[in-house]
């Protein structure tokens, strides 16, 4: 079990698929399935952060625009009780036969560009691993909206915490003591 959990910027956090997984061991539904649909090139936008800007006492931010092929992830089950049907395989023949579909909320690729985690460097949502990144996320979002007794206490999932980048209206933004440390010019004293 702590082979999957993660301690980032002083939070415990543990793998998605670890919160996967005690959704599946719980025994209160049926293990969890993805639904992937491709949606098409799209054009999204982030902001990316630039070089420390002396002057303002903070980082730049330039507006990138990206193309990408977009796709929707969403994870579903059904409660532990309902059989599922031997040809069910996909969530539109299970919401078609009025089966009590439970579901994730969505998360696609262009979500992940305008949350940031697509522009983050070495994000694996740029990499032929995206496919498993929405599995992993909608597999969180999943566990915290209908079972959160089950994963109380996990806090975010390491992939959140790595993807995630607090920045307010203003274009201020939370740092952290290691972001410092690696991110700013060094000045050394005489």
């Amino acid at each position: 079990v702590m082979q999957n959990a993660n301690v980032i910027e002083g939070r415990l956090s543990w793998s998605a698929q670890f919160v996967i997984a005690a959704i599946n061991a719980s025994g209160r539904f049926h293990p969890l399935r993805f639904d992937i649909k491709k949606r098409g090139p799209i054009v999204a936008k982030y902001r990316e952060k630039q070089g420390w800007n002396k002057a303002k006492g903070g980082f730049d931010f330039q507006d990138v625009e990206v193309k990408i092929d977009d796709e929707v992830c969403v994870a579903w089950t059904l409660p532990k009780g309902a059989p599922i049907p031997p040809n069910i395989y996909t969530l539109d023949q299970a919401r078609a036969a009025n089966l009590p579909v439970i579901e994730s909320a969505p998360v696609s690729m262009k979500l992940a560009v305008e949350e940031g985690w697509y522009g983050k460097s070495g994000s694996k949502w740029q990499t032929e691993m995206k496919a498993l990144m929405l599995q992993y996320r909608a597999g969180s979002f999943f566990g915290r909206i209908h079972a959160p007794d089950i994963v109380m206490g996990m806090g975010r999932t390491t992939e959140e915490l790595a993807d995630i980048v607090d920045v307010m209206p203003n274009g201020s933004y939370t740092v952290t003591a290691e972001t410092l440390r690696t991110d700013m010019p060094r000045v050394d004293a005489d």
